[in-house]
Formats: C-alpha cells, structure tokens, sequence
C-alpha cells in the first residue's frame, strides 16, 4: 500500500511540527541524558571559572586561559573566550583562532564557521585545520552533506562543493541532510528525499522527523499522527494508529508514544513488540536533524522503561528483568547502567540486576566513556564537588574539583577559578 497523500496546504517548518513534543524534549534535558546545560555568563565582580586540560596528577596540559572547553575528537577541543569560539587541539595550539560567534565541528578538517556584524547579520564559511578559508563568509546558514558537499542557504537552500561550485541551484525551503547520503528536501510545503546523485528517491509528501535504517517517520502536520514508511512508499506504520510520536529505527526498532502518553516499542515491521502500557521508554537521546547519535532502544538485549515514577528494565519479549524499584536508570552500555535508587543515590548495575558500583554518589554523568566518567558528591547543603571515577567505582580524580570531565589519554577537561570578571565599564 502506498501511503503519499495529496496534501494541498503549506506544511510548517520542522521545529514548528515538533512544538508540542516540546515537553519530552524538556523531560529529557531535566533528567540528565548526559546533556550539560548552556553556562551564562559571570556578573560582573564575580569570579570567573575558566577550564584547562589536567593529566592524573592535576599537572595543567592546557592552562586555564578559556571560558569554555569542550571535546570535539582525541585531537582537537572547542574553546570560548568570553562568547568568541575557536578550535585547538591537545597541545593547546590554536588551530581556528576564537573569534567566532559560531562554530560547528564537521571532521578534524572542516569547520563550519559564522561571524556576527550589525550590518550584515550572521554570515557563515567553511575553513580548513590550518584556518584556511574554504567556503566565503557569505551564507546565511551551512550544513554538511556528505564529504565535499554542503547545504547552504541564500535565500533559499541550495548545495555546493568546497570548491565553490553550485550543484544544485538555491531553491529549497528547507534541507535536512541525514548521515546515509540522503537529505530531505521541501519544495513548497512538501518534503522529498533526495540523493547525493540529486535523484528524488520519494514523491514530495508529509515532513520527515526522522529518517534512520531506510525507514522514514513522518507526521501529518502540526498536532498530526506519526506514521513510517520506506524508500518505496511501503507503509510500515499507518498514520491512523494514532501514534503522537515514534522515534528513529535503530537495529530494527522504534518506540511510540499514544495520544494518552503511553508508550511501548515497535518493529521494523510496523508491529507492536510491547504495547503501550509503560509511562516513559529511555534512549540515550533524540535528534530532530540527522542520526548519527540515534541510539538503540535495546541495548545489552534491555530496555529500560518507567511503570509510573517506577524505572526498571524489558527484554523484547516484554519480560521484566530488573525490577521496577529504581527513580531511573539511563541505557545499558557494555553490560552496565547507571541508575538511581529511590534515596536519589547513584550507582551502577549489571544486566541482571546485581550492583557494579555502589549507591554512594549524588550524580554519575551518563554515559561511561573509555571506562570513565564524571561523578559528584555533596560536600554540603550548598556545596558540591566533581571527581572521576571508573566502571567498578575506583575514584581516578579525586572530589576536589568544581568541574571536571574526561577527556582521553589520561587527560581531564576541569575547571578553575581565577580571579573577577571585569567590571563594566560605564
């Protein structure tokens, strides 16, 4: 059966469509997916918190010269000085000078830059490790594609390659590029995938909210159903069933949620798996635009969902194999999970239920990386400190810190006060 329905009115923009999910996006940052909140700015006469690059014996890499530090590869880590952004790598040497008000990480070669003035706006380039500029300061918005390939915006939304050259003309609404070297498209309302090769691979019909495994989600429009179908147009999930949302396939399965905000799993076939009667399903996360982070709702063989404010863990034939006594528990990651008793303690667990780590810490960051992660413990009512421990709850950095976070190689990203910010001037 062919699902592609003559539609006949202008379909909203994708953030649009996805307004009303905005709650579970809410949820998700609430309860930690391992995602780190936005940090404003000190005021003025407060100190300032600047990162650097630690080894294990605290000995300073990377002096703490920067408002901000995060991690883009094993070489290379953004950084901020005070909202200007830029790129250096594990030596401390510059690679993108931080003077830019955007900055996007593509690979260890590309970055997709962008430039503020008062006259023109914000006006992105491309450029190279050694700074080069590749694409001109001179779109309105970039996104990669796929390789040499990039989308970007004029007006309207076109493709070129790093020469320069136009491969498709500015005339897209909308693009949404996905990992797999297809991209979503919209002509007038209407969304189609398209090829590297520029071959429409669907009719244009309803906006993609994902597209993952050759499988398509889509809903109907702004408070529609959510359905999925193929690269054919083969209906996977009919739009009728009502879903409110289905997240992306990932080894074969979906979860959906039901207009009375039950939840349950599905397969690649369109079948329900596990029915609708658990109150949450836990991923590692959700992605509006490409799927390169897209995590599987199974994974060690569980998924871990919430029977009310109860979180425990399903195999896929729906039998509970950890108990529903748990506050949360984040998705299992090489035999472990970390989860939090109902005295908000954290620790970790096996896949059969048995404590890895003891329930002692306050927080453990999701997820393990290379065997490490961030944790904190409460020193007081008011004040907390951040160490680094590993799979079996060795403590690796001690809790002295006000922030710190794995790197690799031994080295630690943390944070260290150094002084007042500058008062402002009258």
């Amino acid at each position: 059966m062919n699902i592609y329905p003559e539609i006949g009115i202008e379909m909203y923009p994708t953030i649009l469509i996805k307004m009303k999910r905005n709650y579970l996006i809410l949820f998700l940052l609430l309860i930690g997916f391992g995602l780190q909140a936005q940090e404003s700015q000190p005021l003025p006469g407060s100190s300032v918190r600047y990162y650097r690059l630690i080894n294990r014996e605290n000995k300073e890499i990377i002096p703490p010269v920067y408002t901000k530090m995060e991690k883009l590869s094993s070489d290379y880590l953004s950084v901020e000085e005070m909202n200007n952004r830029g790129v250096i790598n594990k030596k401390g040497k510059t690679v993108v000078p931080a003077d830019h008000a955007f900055l996007t990480y593509v690979n260890d070669k590309l970055f997709i830059v962008g430039d503020f003035t008062y006259e023109h706006g914000y006006q992105y380039g491309v450029v190279n490790e050694r700074n080069k500029v590749l694409l001109p300061f001179e779109y309105e918005e970039i996104k990669h594609w796929k390789d040499d390939l990039f989308f970007v915006k004029k007006g309207q939304w076109g493709v070129i390659n790093l020469k320069g050259e136009e491969i498709q003309p500015m005339m897209y609404n909308w693009v949404i590029p996905y990992d797999n070297g297809l991209a979503a498209v919209r002509i007038s309302g209407r969304f189609a995938m398209m090829t590297t090769q520029w071959e429409l691979v669907t009719p244009f019909s309803y906006e993609p909210a994902s597209f993952n495994e050759g499988i398509i989600v889509s809903a109907t429009g702004l408070f529609g159903n959510f359905g999925a179908y193929d690269l054919k147009g083969n209906t996977i999930v009919p739009y009728d069933r009502g879903y409110n949302w289905i997240s992306p396939f990932v080894d074969g399965y979906a979860y959906f949620q039901t207009k009375e905000d039950r939840w349950g799993v599905i397969n690649d076939k369109g079948e329900e798996i596990i029915p609708a009667i658990y109150s949450f399903v836990a991923t590692n996360t959700i992605r509006m635009e490409g799927q390169e982070d897209a995590q599987p709702i199974f994974s060690d063989g569980l998924a871990c969902v919430a029977d009310g404010y109860d979180y425990g863990a399903i195999d896929k034939e729906g039998s509970v194999v950890i108990p529903f006594i748990y506050n949360f528990i984040y998705p299992f990651r090489d035999g472990c999970a970390i989860a939090v008793n109902k005295q908000g303690k954290y620790g970790v667990i096996n896949t059969k239920g048995e404590e890895v780590i003891p329930f002692r810490f306050d927080r453990i960051d999701f997820p393990f990386v290379n065997g490490y992660a961030s944790a904190v413990r409460n020193i007081s009512e008011s004040e907390s400190k951040m160490g680094i421990i590993d799979i079996e709850g060795n403590i690796i950095m001690p809790f002295e810190y006000t922030f710190i976070q794995y790197y690799t190689d031994d080295l630690f990203i943390s944070e260290k006060e150094t002084g007042l910010a500058l008062k402002e001037t009258p």
